[in-house]
C-alpha cells in the first residue's frame, strides 16, 4: 500500500546487511545487501525520488567496492 515507506525500509536492510558484512566478512551479506538496495531504487526510480536514487546509488557503489 506504501511503496515508498517499503522501499526506504529496503535501504535500510541493505545498510544493515552491509553493517554485518563489514563484522563477519561474509559475501553473503554483500548479496542481501545489493538485492535491498537495487529493489529500493527501482521504487525510487519510479517515484522519480531523486534524493533516494543517488542514496541508493551511493549504497550500491559501496557494495560493489567491498566485493572482490
Amino acid at each position: 500500500r506504501v511503496p515508498f515507506d517499503w522501499a526506504k525500509t529496503q535501504f535500510n536492510l541493505g545498510g544493515v546487511e552491509l553493517a554485518y558484512f563489514t563484522l563477519t566478512a561474509d559475501p553473503a551479506h554483500l548479496d542481501r545487501a545489493a538485492a535491498y538496495a537495487q529493489a529500493a531504487r527501482a521504487v525510487f526510480v519510479e517515484k522519480a525520488a531523486t534524493h533516494y536514487i543517488t542514496m541508493a546509488d551511493a549504497q550500491l557503489a559501496q557494495i560493489a567496492a567491498k566485493r572482490p
